[in-house]
Parts: C-alpha cells; sequence; structure tokens
C-alpha cells in the first residue's frame, strides 16, 4: 500500500494531467507540462512514474476501477434484483461520475484524449455482459446480445448527454430517470413524417 504523502502527490500529477488535458491534446503535453501545473520538480515526476504514458495509463485503470466498483455496487450482495423496487440510492454510479467530474467532462472534447470514449464505452460493454443477466419471458425472441449492447449505448449516451449538459442534473434525478427508463415498457408509438 502506498504511503499517504506518494498518493498525494501522484494525485496531484493526475490531477494537473486533467487540467490540461481539457485545455490541449494528449499528445501536445509533455512533462515539463505536467509538473509546471503541478508545481513539482521532474525529479519528483520520474520517482513516481517513466513517461507521460504511465501516468495516463494508471490515470485510467483507476478511473475504470472506480466505474467498475460503483457499476456493481447495486449486485454486490443480491443474487437477482427487480428493476422496479430500485431507487437512486442503489446506484451510486451517478455519484461517482459526478465525485470524478474533472475527469468524466473528459468526454466532451474527444480528441484531446484520442479513445477515452471507446474504452468506457466497452467498459459499460464488459459490466453489463458480465455482471448482469437479463431475464426474458420464455416467449421472447431477444437476443442476448443485442440486448446487452441496447443497454450499454443507452447509459453511455446517457451519461455523456449528463456530462454535455455540464452536470445540470443531480445524480439522484438522474437515477431515478436511468431507473425509469429500464422500467419503461411503450405499448405504442407515433410517427412524425413530414
Amino acid at each position: 500500500m502506498e504511503e499517504r504523502r506518494v498518493r498525494r502527490t501522484k494525485q496531484i500529477l493526475k490531477d494537473a494531467l486533467i487540467d490540461l488535458i481539457v485545455t490541449r491534446s494528449f499528445a501536445c503535453i509533455t512533462v515539463k507540462d505536467m509538473i509546471e501545473k503541478a508545481d513539482y520538480n521532474r525529479a519528483t515526476f520520474y520517482r513516481h512514474y517513466s513517461c507521460k504514458e504511465d501516468i495516463l495509463r494508471e490515470l485510467m485503470e483507476e478511473k475504470q476501477r472506480g466505474f467498475t466498483d460503483a457499476f456493481q455496487a447495486p449486485f454486490k450482495n443480491k443474487r437477482i434484483i427487480q428493476l422496479p423496487s430500485l431507487t437512486a440510492s442503489d446506484l451510486p454510479l451517478f455519484k461517482y461520475i459526478l465525485e470524478n467530474a474533472n475527469f468524466y467532462r473528459l468526454l466532451k472534447t474527444p480528441k484531446q484524449l484520442p479513445g477515452l470514449q471507446d474504452k468506457m464505452m466497452d467498459t459499460i460493454v464488459t459490466l453489463c455482459r458480465e455482471s448482469v443477466t437479463h431475464f426474458h419471458s420464455p416467449q421472447s425472441r431477444i437476443n442476448n446480445d443485442l440486448m446487452i449492447t441496447f443497454r450499454a449505448y443507452g447509459l453511455f449516451g446517457l451519461i455523456r448527454e449528463w456530462i454535455l449538459s455540464d452536470f445540470e442534473a443531480t445524480p439522484e434525478y438522474i437515477a431515478n430517470q436511468y431507473i425509469q427508463i429500464l422500467n419503461y415498457r411503450p405499448v405504442n408509438i407515433t410517427i412524425n413524417v413530414n
């Protein structure tokens, strides 16, 4: 386990990297830029990382672990979840995203950190595939892989829209909307064609 001072130093360097990515592409950021932003020297940086890619890799792994833990939290001690009985407090994922808003705002500018959206989408698809089994009625002809894709992309879209609104709604509101969407069963739709 890393000591507190090391964790603090690494967090300051990661925060500096995130702040820099907001204004320019990761490819254009140098170690010098990071240490100046963090107000450290090169020796401090190289004591913890060998290159800028190492700090990015660690940052991405840390955020992926946090996202995974928050996503899986409702399922930790339950075998079956009744979707209609879910509440916003059962879904800490949205609170986690808001608590890490500086990182997730990077999804607004995908060119700054190429691959971030794909990595997040892959994480959600994997979590939906490995953590959740969707039960269908015996008469259903729904392909489970397609259902997983549909739900994963829907969740990603909801998260992305929330981020693009600069987190205008509360995490509780977004969680409640997600629950309502999961439980929504339209009977008919109206087509508006000009």
